[in-house]
């Protein structure tokens, strides 16, 4: 498949994907991670590297470039430059931050209190720090850090229950 087909067959779902993933992005700032996205795909493709599972692929990319869009945002709230991540962390605050557990840990996460899955998800999946995510949430960083250590032992006595 050409990237030309893959853009016309998957950039609208992708857009459609992103605001509901991510309810507080406007049209325009959904379709700019999506472009980002996608121009990563075309990248990929001309260096001549597959994706495999397209779909899943995507929406880890989307999922990067929304967490670079986030810290430009909380960044410009601050009053401070902002410079880009060659490639943002995926589950930077955990012991088992290997993306072929991803899907276990999102599987682990969706079983949460809506609450802590959207923290688990800011935290772990999106790669925000604590500050960062006590500012998106708008509450106190000593607040995210604590619960941040309960999702982290919740998440962990789970993997292993699952891994076992």
């Amino acid at each position: 498949m050409t990237f030309e087909e893959i853009y016309a067959k998957h950039f609208v779902k992708a857009v459609r994907y992103a605001k509901r993933r991510y309810p507080g992005l406007n049209d325009d700032d959904a379709n700019q991670i999506v472009a980002d996205s996608f121009l990563k795909l075309l990248e990929r493709m001309n260096q001549g590297r597959e994706v495999r599972h397209l779909n899943a692929w995507l929406r880890k990319v989307i999922h990067w470039h929304y967490v670079d869009f986030i810290r430009h945002q909380l960044s410009i709230k601050r009053g401070k430059g902002w410079q880009q991540e060659q490639r943002p962390i995926i589950v930077e605050h955990t012991d088992f931050a290997d993306v072929d557990n991803l899907d276990t840990i999102q599987t682990i996460i969706r079983q949460l209190a809506p609450a802590m899955q959207q923290l688990a998800n800011l935290v772990f999946i999106n790669g925000l720090s604590c500050p960062e995510a006590a500012k998106h949430l708008g509450i106190s960083v000593r607040t995210v850090e604590r619960r941040v250590e309960r999702l982290r032992k919740t998440i962990q006595d789970e993997f292993s229950e699952v891994l076992a």
